[in-house]
């Protein structure tokens, strides 16, 4: 059977009609072969934050950004969408090939697609793509069905749109309802609201502070015409006209000859412009040129779906939403063709229908008369196949129009009209141009007279255009009397008193044209063609947009015009992030998406960027170009003014000691997620039969042999755990009542054999963990799925790691001990049955848990063998962590500013030579952090960067005189950002390490001058500790700096040590993936367990290998050590209840001996790890 899926019912009835489809059932019909369903638009949408992690339900600053490791679809809460939603996924599991027939468009395939995903279809997937819904449309669609595949990268842009949208959304709502919203309201920001919101604030506070100016035009009449002086053209006249000419230039226009720019100065003040009166009151008017020329105006454009929304609001007062639903009424009633089109084309395929088309509008017989029998016209300006994609112009289909309203019939007339003008000749029109000069001032009248009407004469008026239009453009519309250059005689001049005007308020029609333009006002049809590929929104949303600013209280509506509320105007003043309110960079991003559908961007891409937008408070961009600012200002001054302008200038001078810097291709950070993207997938394997006797009474066996047990992990919920089945031999004793299960020698060995969790099984529940997966959600589905209670998965899950990985943890934990250089961080991680320094809670005691710590453990940057190891520490003390480092036998150790590491290592170097001491390295980018919360661009320096360059540089060359704080501490990062940028080119091989080392080294002396500069008199000395002596901003990151200023230079010592922490601060990012769900925090064994496989995954990852892959391997290989003795051994130690229950290996699965596998030291002593560490540290000589 062949199911045909709609997006609504009643275009599921015109296409079963086609079919020949006439059996109505519940939610489709049949007949033919054929099932036609159909879906309310929208049944499925993108996942809430709580649905991902139940700790982004509430509402917190901490919880941002939200950004989940894979997004996941629902179905909409809805008992009608639910009960549809049943019917296709029963008519698609039984499908022999399902038919998409959703509206042709991103949105329908985006709808469509997502049902499909979610009823689990697998059968082929045809598109049908039509633009009406004419019976011959959709018999020639169905003649043409194309493949899904076709239409993938459709189908991604809509995704991508989606989940931007999701990030962007969800997010900023959180931030500045928490920051701002003042526990009374929620502050909705979107991706594409709040810049057309901002639109409407921008110019309304534009109109709100315009000041008007007075200013005189000085006309006079002459034959009953008036003539008005010529203006002279200011600098910021001409300035914008070369502008408007390279627009028209980069949208294939003609560029306009130049004019010369002669006449008066504007009259600005009123004795100017009596004396001007004056002058010519007494004194003839002479013609001195008559100029007339002839031209052409082509039909008005075909409808887009934005300008007939503008149409219908200037003619009639819709609203686009309501201009949408009427076109789409039409479109159902096959009357007119797909409405959400945004191109004013027709392809060459359409234009052979057209007479058909003319001939259907039986109520324009006037205007089609006298095209019929005649070739029409075919215009590059209507008919282009380059201007058309997926759909064309909206114009009518050729059926008669019936049972209309009043409003849909005044739509269609519209669209009627303007497609039978396309066919109709160029109006022919004349403008004639009267100059005349009185006493050397020049004066001049225009008038325009229509010839031949052409297409005009079909909207029944000479002129196509509103007198509001003619008033916009300045036009007038009339016949001049007959001059004759060289005439004179008297006149009648005057002088009129004027007044500047502030912009109009927005309409929905001129609101629609900036959302097109992404806020660029223009008219020209070509040039607004050419914006197109940057507007904000698509077509199809801008009216739901603009309806949901009314919802949401930030619009309301004065007569025509927009008017933005005290809410919506807050709520624009608030964000001061460009990106969220930025007209023209919403419309890059459209303009992306629209390249995904083309194939020439890749999704993947786009979404790795949206995750990147992590603050929306940072400006770092801002930073860097204060500081290459000062650091330019900097350099016209003399070197003695003060020490900030002679390091400065010392800091330029080391970086031209190098090679330009190269631009390095950004590496996209591999997070977590990627554990799931390549997981294998086993198929089914078969149990052989084996004749066995019970071993309990001897009596022989019953078989219920291939029974399948299924083994689908938790992890089958999120698309990427390990799926399989395992087939077992299953024997019955009828006398005793004893079951025995048989394994295939080949198959999976059981890890826990009470409990069915194969190796591949408990291993994902091993990555499950690795990616934060939060545990109770995760045991719910192992139970409904594996039919376990959720104790023994998870018993089974942290035994595992716990005895299984814990030897491989150690061996690990050797190598990393001897190397000679560590680098260290913490983070803290609630333990719910952990009181405090390890203690546990009183039985019956409710576990309110404590702050705990993880502590991370890494080999520096770019060195061989990288180890990442993770434990668990009840408090951050120095004794704790000590304990972890006590075993260790480093020469450096690399941390942060916390002062328990200078504690450690000050007892570590305590009754040592000098020669023997542990270094230390302190941390730069911490240092540097602490610098940029003083420096970060405020709001003096934010209003001198939208200052001319040369102004900005005479106020910082007096800052810099100065000689502030600010400026030290912005001369000191200068000198941080340049270290880190030798750091990376000696990383890259670019310049060796001594050379690094040696420029390092006099870049550390300028940040130590800077630092000791700024701390002069805001710091003071308590023993050996530094502390504030006044608060200051600046003396935080002084303090910083003294307590450690030794410690900063170590790296200089040995080019191996890194000068900063950002090694194991990348690793720290995993576990606070983990921080924010309920894995493993119940207890300290638990969290005992979690460090051990995470380090495990972070090594593994670090040097290449495949996590899963290499850990079943590993596994496998150690239970071929564990004999069926063993095994049976292990089962009574957990107390098993079923009692009656065992399992059976094959005598080749391992060798003789009685090993307790929960003894982790027996089992390093029976199998030996060397090579195992080996296949790590070179998986290309791996001989596993």
């Amino acid at each position: 059977m062949i199911v045909c899926i709609a997006e609504k019912p009643s275009v599921a009835r015109d296409i079963a009609d086609v079919l020949g489809a006439k059996e109505k059932k519940d939610g489709y019909i049949e007949g033919n072969g054929y099932q036609v369903t159909w879906t309310f638009g929208h049944l499925c949408t993108l996942k809430e934050p709580h649905e991902y992690t139940p700790n982004w339900k509430s509402w917190s600053l901490g919880s941002l950004p939200m950004i989940p490791p894979r997004f996941g679809i629902k179905l909409i809460s809805n008992p009608t969408y639910e009960r549809q939603f049943h019917t296709i996924e029963n008519l698609m599991q039984h499908a022999d090939m399902i038919i998409n027939c959703g509206d042709a468009g991103q949105e329908g395939e985006l709808i469509q697609r997502w049902v499909m995903q979610k009823a689990g279809a697998r059968c082929p997937v045809k598109r049908l793509w039509i633009s009406s819904l004419t019976e011959e449309a959709i018999r020639e669609g169905f003649a043409k069905l194309r493949d899904a595949s076709d239409f993938q990268p459709l189908y991604e842009a809509g995704l991508s749109r989606a989940i931007g949208d999701w990030l962007l959304g969800m997010n900023a709502t959180r931030l500045y309802t928490m920051k701002y919203g003042q526990n009374r309201q929620v502050l909705s920001i979107g991706r594409v609201q709040t810049p057309t919101l901002a639109l409407i604030v921008n110019r309304q506070l534009e109109i709100q502070n315009f000041v008007p100016k007075q200013y005189w035009e000085l006309k006079t009449v002459y034959r009953d015409t008036t003539f008005s002086t010529i203006l002279r053209k200011s600098e910021e006249e001409l300035v914008l006209e070369a502008e408007k000419q390279k627009e028209a230039i980069a949208a294939g226009k003609k560029p306009k000859k130049e004019e010369e720019n002669r006449g008066i100065d504007p009259i600005t003040d009123r004795e100017r412009g009596l004396v001007l009166l004056d002058q010519i009151k007494n004194s003839l008017f002479t013609v001195t040129d008559v100029t007339k020329k002839e031209g052409r105006e082509a039909p008005l454009r075909l409808f887009d779906l934005t300008s007939l929304q503008v149409e219908c609001n200037k003619k009639f007062a819709y609203s686009a939403d309501e201009t949408l639903k009427i076109i789409q009424s039409l479109y159902e009633k096959k009357v007119a063709t797909y409405p959400r089109v945004d191109t004013t084309y027709l392809s060459d395929d359409i234009y052979p229908k057209c007479p058909g088309i003319l001939k259907g509008l039986r109520d324009y017989e006037t205007f089609t008369a006298p095209l019929t029998g005649t070739a029409l016209l075919k215009s590059k300006k209507v008919f282009d196949n380059s201007k058309v994609t997926d759909h064309h112009a909206i114009i009518p289909t050729g059926q008669h129009p019936q049972n209309l309203t009043d409003m849909e019939r005044r739509v269609f007339d519209l669209i009627a009209r303007r497609f039978i003008a396309v066919f109709y000749p160029d109006c022919k029109f004349a403008t004639t141009t009267v100059l005349g000069e009185v006493e050397s001032i020049e004066f001049k009248a225009t008038g325009k007279q229509i010839l031949e009407p052409g297409w005009r004469i079909i909207f029944g008026i000479p002129s196509a255009q509103s007198q509001e239009e003619k008033e916009e453009k300045g036009e007038e519309e009339n016949v001049l009397p007959a001059f004759v250059k060289g005439e004179s005689g008297p006149h009648v001049p005057d002088l009129y008193e004027k007044w500047t005007q502030p912009p109009r308020p927005y309409t929905e029609a001129t609101l629609l044209r900036a959302m097109e333009t992404a806020g660029k006002l223009v008219d020209n049809d070509e040039l607004r063609d050419a914006l197109k590929e940057n507007g904000i929104g698509r077509p199809s949303t801008r009216a739901a947009i603009i309806e949901t600013l009314f919802k949401r209280n930030y619009i309301r509506k004065e007569k025509k015009n927009l008017i933005a509320t005290p809410t919506g105007v807050e709520l624009i003043q608030i964000i001061h992030e460009e990106l969220l309110k930025s007209a023209e960079l919403t419309g890059i991003w459209e303009k992306k998406l629209r390249e995904i559908e083309r194939r020439t961007y890749n999704a993947g891409q786009f979404l790795e960027e949206l995750k990147q937008i992590r603050s929306f408070t940072n400006n770092v961009k801002g930073i860097v170009k204060l500081s290459n600012a000062i650091a330019k200002a900097s350099k016209t001054l003399d070197a003695s003014t003060n020490a900030t302008v002679k390091t400065l200038q010392e800091i330029s001078e080391i970086n031209k000691e190098s090679e330009p810097f190269p631009v390095k291709e950004k590496q996209t950070h591999r997070g977590r997620v990627n554990n799931i993207e390549n997981l294998p997938e086993a198929g089914p394997t078969k149990a052989t039969k084996i004749s066995a006797t019970c071993r309990e009474c001897g009596e022989p066996l019953a078989g219920f042999e291939d029974l399948m047990v299924n083994l689908k992990t938790a992890m089958t919920d999120f698309e990427a755990g390990y799926r399989q089945q395992n087939t077992y031999t299953i024997g019955f004793c009828q006398k005793c009542g004893q079951v025995e299960v048989f394994m295939d020698p080949g198959q999976d060995h059981p890890l826990f054999p009470d409990r069915h969790m194969s190796t591949k099984t408990i291993l994902s529940w091993n990555q499950a963990m690795c990616i934060g997966i939060p545990l109770e959600r995760a045991l719910k589905r192992f139970e409904q799925e594996a039919g376990l209670g959720s104790n023994t998965g998870s018993y089974s899950l942290f035994d595992y790691q716990r005895f299984y990985l814990k030897p491989l943890f150690k061996a690990l934990e050797k190598v990393l001990q001897q190397r000679d250089v560590l680098v260290c961080d913490e983070t803290p991680f609630s333990c719910l049955q952990d009181q405090g320094r390890g203690k546990l809670p009183a039985s019956g005691a409710e576990a309110k848990g404590k702050t705990n710590y993880i502590v991370a453990l890494t080999t520096a940057d770019h060195a061989p063998k990288p180890i990442t190891l993770y434990y668990y520490s009840p408090t951050r003390s120095a004794e704790n962590i000590g304990r972890i480092l006590e075993d260790y036998n480093f020469e450096t150790l690399v941390t942060d500013g916390y002062s328990g590491y200078r504690t450690i290592l000050n007892n570590r170097n305590q009754d040592k030579p000098i020669l023997d001491h542990v270094r230390h390295q302190s941390c730069l980018v911490h240092l540097r952090r602490e610098i940029l919360k003083v420096v970060l661009p405020s709001d003096l320096f934010k209003k001198l960067l939208d200052k001319p360059e040369a102004f900005l540089m005479q106020q910082l060359e007096k800052l810099l005189k100065a000689d502030t704080e600010g400026m030290k501490l912005h001369a000191a990062l200068r000198a941080i950002n340049s270290i880190f940028l030798f750091e990376a080119q000696k990383n890259d091989g670019l310049i060796s390490p001594e050379k690094a080392r040696l420029t390092q080294a006099k870049l550390m002396k300028c940040l130590d001058r800077m630092m000791m500069k700024a701390s002069e008199g805001l710091v003071r000395q308590k023993g050996s500790v530094w502390e504030k002596a006044k608060d200051h901003p600046a003396a935080k990151p002084c303090v910083y700096y003294l307590n450690a200023r030794e410690n900063f230079k170590t790296f200089l010592e040995n080019p191996e040590i890194p000068p900063c922490t950002n090694k194991v601060e990348r690793a720290i990012r995993g576990v606070a993936i983990l921080r924010k769900n309920s894995q493993h925090k119940h207890s300290p064994q638990y969290m005992e367990a979690m460090c051990i496989a995470l380090s495990i995954d972070a090594t593994l990852r670090e040097n290449g290998v495949d996590t899963f892959r290499w850990l079943q391997d590993y596994s496998q290989a150690l239970f071929k050590h564990i004999t069926a003795k063993g095994i049976t051994q292990l089962w009574k130690e957990t107390g098993c209840k079923q009692n009656k229950f065992s399992i059976r290996l094959p005598e080749k699965a391992g060798t003789d001996g009685t090993n307790n596998p929960y003894l982790p030291e027996n089992l390093t002593e029976d199998f030996d790890m060397k090579p195992w560490l080996d296949s790590i540290f070179n998986p290309s000589n791996s001989q596993q």
